[in-house]
């Protein structure tokens, strides 16, 4: 509302503060200054969890892995909110590095009953070719709190067993109930792709890109 008082040749003689500035550079002058204001923050704010954990995202995510890895076994050394825990782990799932997320999300389960960081858990231990572990975690899901994306990586943990009826079954119930997670809709797709299922599969996959357009993941 304040901006819109603003006049035009008033705001055009104003240097442009802060966030707005910054997303208005080239990727790679952004990626430098974003990275310096991360380093000046974690050590104006005492090695803050909460910035400590932004910076290794962002360190991970630009192919820093090993200094990223470092940050992060630090916020574990400490004594860290229950929504760094839940955000490192994510992001380290989403990094490949499952055993790591497992242990910051076995940590973050301790202290919060969500139940989707128990799936998150699920999925760290998929990544760790852990399948017995997976669906132990899975088993103790709450009845009520069995929606869509529990199916799907259910069905995911069986067909990693060669159960692959009970696979179908469960991905069945996930179809029923709009799942929301687009990597568990592209995981189911190719189990249903890989045991020749085309027609299901395509039908997945409307449903999917109508739930979640803008995943380039599941438009190819």
């Amino acid at each position: 509302e304040r901006l819109k008082k603003v006049g035009p040749d008033q705001f055009a003689r104003r240097a442009v503060p802060g966030m707005l500035g910054l997303i208005s550079l080239p990727a790679a002058e952004y990626n430098k200054r974003h990275e310096a204001n991360l380093r000046s923050a974690l050590k104006s704010h005492n090695g803050a969890p909460e910035v400590r954990q932004i910076l290794a995202q962002f360190l991970l995510a630009t192919g820093r892995r090993e200094e990223a890895i470092g940050h992060y076994r630090e916020i574990l050394a400490g004594q860290a909110d229950p929504a760094v825990l839940r955000d490192g782990g994510r992001a380290l799932l989403e990094g490949g590095e499952y055993a790591l997320a497992k242990e910051f999300l076995e940590r973050a389960m301790g202290a919060d009953s969500d139940p989707r960081i128990r799936l998150d858990l699920v999925t760290a231990l998929v990544g760790s070719g852990d399948a017995g572990a997976a669906l132990g975690e899975l088993d103790r899901v709450a009845e009520n709190d069995r929606q869509g994306d529990y199916y799907l990586l259910r069905a995911q943990v069986l067909d990693m067993q060669g159960r692959v009826e009970e696979a179908i079954r469960s991905l069945n119930l996930g179809f029923q109930k709009a799942p929301t997670r687009a990597d568990l809709y592209a995981k189911a797709a190719s189990f249903l792709l890989k045991h020749r299922m085309d027609g299901q599969a395509l039908k997945l996959l409307e449903q999917a890109t109508a739930l979640l357009p803008d995943s380039a993941e599941l438009l190819l």
